[in-house]
């Protein structure tokens, strides 16, 4: 008798599973109707996403939308800092495995996008400075050494550059 009761609830089964996937769908409708197109190009990016990935991402999205959310509270009152986002920030680190090939002209272009830091601290002014020494302060004594070689590296390989034509090295 237990057979022909599981198989006359099966149509109530059927309509309860459903009643419960028009509700879901309706949920994501909603969902995706309210984000718009936006919404709609965040999940394909996250579904894309490696799943590894997902949660560290999401966690820096909620502790960046936090932090931009608290400096709004405070900007007009106290701090007149706002912050607006950064169209070139990145969420991955380039991790180089072992002896990969290093392209030259992507070198080159890291190395100059690096030099351009000049640009940022003109924009900040005058303070720059004392964010500099604060940052240098933080290091150990060693990495200051090791700071303090590679700009007197840097002053030589200007030199070289002012006395030896575009494209050739210093010795030759």
């Amino acid at each position: 008798m237990t057979e022909v009761s599981d198989r006359e609830d099966i149509p109530t089964k059927l309509a309860t599973l459903r009643s419960i996937l028009e509700a879901a769908t309706a949920v994501m409708a909603d969902l995706i109707g309210a984000g718009g197109p936006l919404f709609e190009r965040f999940a394909r990016v996250y579904t894309r996403m490696p799943a590894d990935d997902r949660e560290p991402i999401v966690s820096v999205l909620e502790r960046e939308v936090d932090g931009r959310l608290m400096a709004d509270t405070v900007a007009d009152t106290v701090t007149g800092v706002r912050l607006a986002p950064n169209p070139h920030a990145r969420l991955y680190l380039h991790v180089i495995d072992g002896d990969a090939p290093l392209d030259r002209e992507e070198m080159v272009q890291a190395v100059v996008r690096a030099m351009a830091m000049r640009r940022a601290l003109q924009t900040i002014g005058p303070a720059w400075e004392e964010i500099a020494v604060e940052a240098l302060r933080r290091l150990s004594p060693p990495e200051r050494a090791q700071v303090a070689d590679f700009c007197r590296h840097m002053v030589a390989l200007v030199d070289s550059a002012e006395q030896s034509p575009a494209g050739m090295s210093a010795e030759g």
